[in-house]
């Protein structure tokens, strides 16, 4: 990245934002245009909220969050759920989705959220749990149907 170029994250509001963006794994991709059933239609139907990394009004990356509430030993926690990161297969390895993850938990410790949750994607080609673990997520269960829950929990100073 040189230094004229300006890094900004925004919230979106169209899913038509999605339309251009590939990052070059065909799972993920597959998912994010598919018509029904794919993230198009997730981030129209459920409660969330969906923001895109952009580089100069390029877009680079993406992130769809909610809330969730889970249940360690009888108790309900609220957490942030990160539903779904995917960068730019060009722009990976240079610490973009490490940057989102880090304003995401920015984010949910200013909403006072306890935790941070993920379903990471897994399967042969690819396997989305090492990154999450990289930046400090515990897997909590098997793999299943592609994808292996995790948590981070947010303690109050890093």
């Amino acid at each position: 990245m040189r230094e004229s170029q300006v890094l900004t994250i925004e919230r979106a509001f169209d899913t038509d934002a999605l339309s251009s963006f590939n990052c070059g794994i065909r799972e993920i991709d597959q998912l994010i245009h598919k018509k029904e059933g794919g993230l198009r239609s997730f981030v129209s139907e459920v409660p969330c909220e969906f923001y895109l990394i952009k580089l100069d009004d390029i877009s680079i990356a993406l992130c769809v969050l909610s809330n969730r509430t889970i249940s360690i030993l009888g108790k309900r926690y609220n957490s942030l759920e990160i539903e779904f990161i995917a960068v730019r297969e060009d722009w990976r390895g240079k610490g973009i989705g490490t940057m989102v993850i880090r304003l995401v938990e920015q984010n949910a410790r200013e909403a006072e959220y306890p935790f941070l949750t993920t379903a990471a994607f897994v399967n042969k080609r690819y396997d989305a749990s090492g990154f999450y673990e990289k930046n400090g997520f515990i897997k909590n269960g098997k793999k299943v149907d592609n994808t292996i829950q995790m948590y981070k929990y947010l303690e109050d100073s890093e």
